[in-house]
């Protein structure tokens, strides 16, 4: 054996190694076969689930927009299986997306070249009369979105009168957010989401409040105008008396200024299904 025979070998043992030793590596696509719900019912029960739903069809600038945001779903919830294939079920985020029939292979578990046209083949068979069951019990909901609704519970079709609902729902609406913006938003929420625990209805609450700050202190904000923020009132210029001295009345004075509201505010809430079937919502 040669040397260049030597080193071909040495490193494809290497690479043999590290595909088998390295913890969540595999050299196959990951199974996202869970995500897909068909007849509208999800099967395995994990820490927290994540709905993505739309109200209506999207059209348009939207379904351009619900194309790419589908297509970095499925790019990110492939790494997380990828990151966390061993993980308990009752530790894992999971994502639930109801479609009419199960899929085909290639959506079941895409490949990198594959992300595109998988969600098309999302968007195409997409089962928006469940999507709507799912979001009919919550009454602000009332747009096209998406809306990704996180709860520790699974979401029902038909949920039962009066029946408590014991769990917070984390609604977060990216109706009319541009694409490039609502995925820094998905990013967001992932970064704040994907790690494994065991969740509780206070890590609802710490979850939105930290998309919130981030999404509010992010350079890529949707510009005040459009969110309908508030303009913050300009400081007095401070002038110098001819004397080049200042007297105690001519010292600026500190005025308490309007707080810029955070404009997304209105567009992540928890909401609670109330045993009257009323909805009660949390805005902060």
């Amino acid at each position: 054996m040669n040397k260049k025979q030597l080193e071909f070998f040495t490193a494809a043992f290497a690479i043999l190694l590290f595909t088998h030793s390295t913890p969540g590596y595999t050299s196959n696509p990951p199974d996202l076969s869970t995500i897909f719900i068909v007849d509208c019912h999800a099967e395995k029960d994990y820490s927290l689930n994540t709905y993505y739903l739309f109200n209506q069809q999207p059209v348009f600038d939207a379904h351009t927009a619900a194309l790419k945001q589908t297509e970095f779903l499925l790019q990110k919830i492939s790494k997380i299986k990828t990151l966390y294939a061993t993980t308990p079920l009752k530790q894992q985020h999971s994502f639930y997306i109801p479609v009419s029939f199960k899929p085909q292979s290639w959506v079941l578990q895409p490949t990198k070249d594959d992300f595109p046209a998988a969600a098309r083949w999302i968007l195409h068979n997409y089962d928006y009369q469940c999507a709507k069951k799912l979001l009919k019990p919550f009454s602000t909901i009332n747009a096209g979105g998406p809306y990704f609704l996180s709860s520790l519970e699974k979401l029902k079709a038909n949920p039962e009168p009066n029946v408590p609902w014991r769990s917070a729902v984390l609604i977060q609406n990216l109706s009319d957010i541009e694409y490039k913006k609502s995925l820094f938003w998905l990013s967001t929420f992932f970064k704040k989401s994907w790690q494994p625990r065991l969740w509780n209805l206070d890590d609802i609450s710490l979850l939105q409040e930290g998309i919130l700050e981030e999404l509010k202190n992010n350079d890529n904000l949707p510009n005040s105008d459009a969110m309908g923020s508030v303009s913050l009132s300009t400081p007095k210029a401070l002038s110098t008396p001819a004397s080049g001295k200042f007297s105690i009345a001519q010292y600026p004075v500190n005025e308490l200024q309007p707080q810029k509201p955070n404009p997304y505010s209105s567009k992540i809430t928890i909401q609670y299904r109330q045993e009257t079937n009323e909805t009660t919502t949390n805005e902060q």
